[in-house]
C-alpha cells in the first residue's frame, strides 16, 4: 500500500475488505459511490444477490494458516494502523 500512498493522495484511496461486501454489500457500494462522487443509488435485493459463490472443501493446514499469519503480520499492522481501523482477519 505504501507504493498507491507515495503516488496518490490518501483521499482518492479507499481500501475495502471483501467479508464487509458479503456482509453489507449495499452499505459498501455506497462507500463506493460515495468515495467516486456517484449519486446514491437505491439497490434492489436482487441486485444485491449472491451469483456464482463457490466455497472451500475443507480447512487449511494450521501449520500454513500460522505462518501466513505470521509472515503478514506487519504488513496488516502497518495498514491497520495507516486506515485508522481493522479487518476481519486473523493475526
Amino acid at each position: 500500500m505504501a507504493e498507491y500512498y507515495s503516488r496518490f493522495a490518501a483521499d482518492q484511496i479507499l481500501v475495502l475488505c471483501s467479508e464487509h461486501m458479503d456482509d453489507d454489500t449495499a452499505v459498501v457500494l455506497g462507500a463506493i459511490e460515495n468515495h467516486v462522487g456517484l449519486r446514491p443509488h437505491r439497490w434492489s435485493a436482487t441486485a444485491l444477490e449472491r451469483v456464482n459463490v463457490g466455497g472451500y472443501e475443507g480447512r487449511a493446514p494450521a501449520a500454513a494458516v500460522d505462518a501466513l499469519t505470521e509472515f503478514y503480520a506487519e504488513p496488516n499492522r502497518a495498514l491497520f494502523a495507516r486506515l485508522g481501523r481493522t479487518f476481519p482477519w486473523r493475526g
